[in-house]
């Protein structure tokens, strides 16, 4: 719970100094991913994605999230980054865009990898809530309705692991800025905290049933 609050903590953090040092610093944050010896605002920014076919549409992805934001389908229904779409919007668009995906969306990402949950064999399990779809030991989410809560140990470490999907009116916190260029009605609300596989993971999000 600690570490959940540590990344908080620099969520809120990344957030104030987004516009005077992670966005006017954005290519030489990208360029450090590959040093040892990184300055300290490089874990309060999101320059971690890769595998997008070039160096430049990783940076793209890791600093404006163009898979996410700006995407299209591909002849085979597959959904891709739309990059000719994104080189056409204005500079405030784009810091904007930079802003949601390394302020709120994925605020602090490289610190949240780096400092992941112990990886081996669960001991001392404890099911408290098993209800719905999955089974215990699987988040709910969008496809996954219901509640479930969980602790473990993995070498003496102590874990846990808490999510819901449910029906709600609420609208999603990352979705307050967005409101004002397109307001959506969405009829499930699924919040997820808790040690995942890899990084510890705090996500609130409003969805239809039928969105990919």
């Amino acid at each position: 719970m600690l570490a959940q609050l540590k990344v908080f903590g620099m969520v809120l953090i990344g957030i104030i100094i987004f516009p005077f040092i992670l966005y006017p610093k954005r290519r030489k944050i990208w360029a450090m991913k590959d040093d040892p010896l990184k300055k300290w605002y490089w874990y309060f920014s999101d320059t971690f994605e890769s595998g997008f076919g070039s160096d430049e549409n990783n940076y793209l992805n890791s600093t404006y999230g163009v898979y996410e934001f700006v995407r299209k389908k591909d002849a085979q229904g597959n959904w891709i980054p739309d990059y000719e779409r994104f080189e056409s919007f204005s500079k405030i668009k784009k810091w904007y865009l930079s802003y949601t995906w390394m302020g709120f969306r994925n605020g602090a990402w490289n610190y949240i990898i780096a400092n992941g949950p112990k990886v081996g064999e669960w001991e001392n399990v404890n099911c408290k809530v098993d209800i719905g779809e999955g089974g215990c030991k699987i988040w709910r989410n969008k496809s996954l309705h219901g509640k479930q809560s969980i602790t473990w140990e993995v070498e003496g470490e102590k874990y846990f692991r808490y999510s819901f999907t449910k029906k709600a009116k609420w609208y999603n916190i990352q979705r307050f800025f967005t409101l004002i260029f397109a307001f959506k009605y969405h009829r499930y609300y699924n919040f997820m905290w808790g040690a995942s596989t890899n990084r510890y993971l705090v996500k609130s999000r409003t969805f239809n049933v039928t969105e990919n």
